[in-house]
């Protein structure tokens, strides 16, 4: 089962800002990178990034990284 990892937001869209000053799209991609090292663990799972650092990729070109690089069965976005 391949499953696209959207980690939200990037580049110049921050996302929501924590009170720290904490934004969104580093918790995103560090969840989204977590996630991806425990599901090459796991036989039958290929994970596939969309976004590997901070920039920004539209809704539009995420669905169609997941679908035609990836040929991902599930996409999941991750916010926070």
């Amino acid at each position: 089962v391949v499953v696209a990892l959207d980690a939200g937001h990037g580049g110049e869209d921050p996302g929501a800002i924590g009170p720290k000053r904490t934004r969104e799209k580093d918790v995103v991609l560090a969840v989204a990178r977590a996630t991806r090292d425990l599901m090459q663990q796991e036989p039958g799972m290929q994970p596939a990034m969309i976004r590997t650092g901070d920039y920004y990729i539209g809704l539009r070109e995420r669905r169609n990284i997941a679908r035609k690089r990836h040929n991902a069965d599930v996409f999941v976005s991750i916010h926070a």
